[in-house]
Parts: structure tokens; C-alpha cells; sequence
């Protein structure tokens, strides 16, 4: 009997969510609205040649994913998200070039989860593209960044009233990161991290005020970059020296 009921609800769930599913019928050749047999409600637009992020209809439905990952879009334009509700975005292997002011911003209010990469090797997205996707997603608890262009560290995010408490996941693959000069600047902004990948970077040397400074970093990777020394400030302490409790995983492999 549960199960019937489980079955039956949802495809209920289904039935509501395709009858308020927003894609246009121009692009629904494109794009689909499904769930799974979880019950989550996505929103699948994956390797279809496009060339710009496709305007959805106005849903009061909160949908759990939007795939558009594999496509052709090399500009995210503002507001490309407007009268959509979503808990994660996928938009990696795309051209990216371009990311205007407030292109996530009606995002704002339910996004965790973003992955973003862009195919362009000569990214134009730098350190202020990524401060601009923080400050227009503060509730997002999971991001993960590939191929930027991050190369002059991220000292310019000096903006103390930016504070990303909820964020638990970062990873920033691939982004010619050389080294983290300012580790309050970046503690502060990043408070509650968990899990840091900054593999496949420009890392010179491993930052252990940095791992110190990090109290609830759980994992931390740091593989594939040009790592050969150690960073310890002589006014540290023996004390200060030593990672979190909380640290449980550090993958070092692959440098040199």
C-alpha cells in the first residue's frame, strides 16, 4: 500500500511539474523537464548546439537542477535566468567568454550548487568575474570554477562586508592560481569551507598558515600543481603550525 501511494504520488509530481514545465515550445526540441525516481525535478538542456541560455517561462516551481552544460553559449547575458527557481546550475564545457553584471542575480535567492567551466584556454574570466559570482549567489553552498583566469591570486577581494557563510565546497581547477597572499582575506570570505580543491594550479609552495587558518576544513587538494616548499612565516608558532582537528584528508600528489 506505501508503495502504491509513493508511486502514485509521484506521478502526480510529474504530471504537475510538465503541465508548469517553462520551456517555450520553440526550444523544446532542445530541452525537457523530467524527474527521477527520487523525485527530483530538473530541467535537462545538455549538448544541443546552444548558442545563447534559452529564455525559460515564469514557474513558481523550485526545480532541483538545470543542466546546460556541453553547449555553445559564450556569453551569459543579464538576468539570463529570469523566472526561474533553481537549487543547482550546471553550465560547465561551454565557450564562455563573457559573464554580464547580474546575469545570476535572480538566482539569488534558492541556488547551492554551481559548476562552471568554460573550453576558451585563453579565459577572460578573471578574479572579478568570480567576486561578481559570489556577490549575486550568497546563498550557494557548493561552487566549482574551472579555467578561469585567476593568475593575480585572489588579493582583490578585499570586500569585508562579502561574506559567504553558507559556501562548505570550493573548488577552483585549473585556474593559474600562484599563490593566496592574503589567507585573512580569503578566511574571511570563506569561514565555514570544508572541502578546497585547487588542483592543477600555479602553486609554488604549500601555504600552511593557510590550512591553520581554515578551522573547519575537512579536505583539502592541492595535486597537480609545482608545489616544493613549505610556507612558514617566522613569527608563527610551533603551535600555530599545526592543522585544524578537523583536517582528515590533504592530497599532495603529483607535485614537484
Amino acid at each position: 500500500m506505501f508503495i502504491r501511494y509513493v508511486y502514485f504520488t509521484l506521478i502526480f509530481i510529474f504530471l504537475k511539474q510538465i503541465i508548469s514545465c517553462p520551456i517555450p515550445f520553440n526550444i523544446q526540441s532542445k530541452c525537457r523537464c523530467a524527474i527521477t525516481e527520487t523525485g527530483r525535478v530538473y530541467i535537462y538542456c545538455a549538448r544541443k548546439q546552444l548558442t545563447v541560455i534559452p529564455h525559460f517561462d515564469n514557474s513558481n516551481i523550485i526545480f532541483d537542477e538545470l543542466v546546460l552544460s556541453g553547449n555553445r553559449i559564450s556569453t551569459v547575458h543579464k538576468n539570463a535566468f529570469n523566472g526561474l527557481k533553481l537549487r543547482k546550475l550546471e553550465l560547465q564545457s561551454n565557450p564562455i567568454e563573457i559573464i554580464e553584471n547580474n546575469a545570476f542575480i535572480d538566482l539569488a535567492n534558492y541556488l547551492e550548487e554551481f559548476i562552471l567551466s568554460t573550453t576558451v584556454l585563453t579565459s577572460q574570466l578573471t578574479s572579478h568575474t568570480f567576486l561578481q559570482i559570489l556577490s549575486e549567489l550568497p546563498n550557494l553552498k557548493r561552487l566549482s570554477l574551472r579555467l578561469f583566469n585567476l593568475s593575480n591570486s585572489l588579493n582583490i577581494l578585499n570586500h569585508q562586508n562579502l561574506i559567504l557563510r553558507k559556501l562548505t565546497q570550493l573548488s577552483l581547477q585549473s585556474c593559474s592560481i600562484k599563490q593566496i597572499n592574503d589567507i585573512d582575506i580569503f578566511v574571511n570570505l570563506f569561514p565555514n569551507l570544508e572541502r578546497l580543491d585547487l588542483s592543477e594550479n600555479r602553486l609554488e609552495y604549500f601555504n600552511i598558515p593557510l590550512i591553520s587558518s581554515l578551522k573547519k576544513l575537512k579536505i583539502f587538494i592541492l595535486s597537480k600543481n609545482k608545489i616544493r616548499h613549505l610556507n612558514i612565516h617566522s613569527s608563527l608558532s610551533s603551535t600555530t603550525l599545526n592543522p585544524s582537528n578537523s583536517l582528515i584528508e590533504l592530497d599532495l600528489s603529483y607535485n614537484g
